[in-house]
C-alpha cells in the first residue's frame, strides 16, 4: 500500500523507469513522478534534492544503504 502525499520513483536505468512509474500508477490509481538519477552520484542526489525537497521516507533499493543522511553518500569504487 502506498501512503498518500507526494510520491515519486527514482530509477538508475532508465529503461525500466517508465514501465515501472506506469504499473505503479495503474495498480494504486495514485500520482507518481518518475525520474532516472542515480543517488549515489552527486549529480543524482541533486536531482532528488531538487525534484523532493524535504523527504520524510526515502527507499533505497539496493545491495545495502550507508546510514545517515542521503546528501552524504559516496559510490564504492
Amino acid at each position: 500500500m502506498l501512503l498518500l502525499g507526494q510520491n515519486q520513483l527514482f530509477v538508475r536505468p532508465a529503461k525500466t523507469l517508465a514501465s515501472a512509474a506506469q504499473s505503479i500508477r495503474d495498480r494504486h490509481g495514485i500520482s507518481l513522478d518518475a525520474l532516472q538519477c542515480d543517488i549515489a552520484s552527486d549529480e543524482g542526489r541533486a536531482v532528488v534534492s531538487d525534484k523532493a525537497g524535504q523527504l520524510d521516507i526515502l527507499v533505497h533499493n539496493t545491495d545495502g544503504p550507508q546510514l545517515g543522511d542521503f546528501r552524504a553518500w559516496a559510490r564504492k569504487t
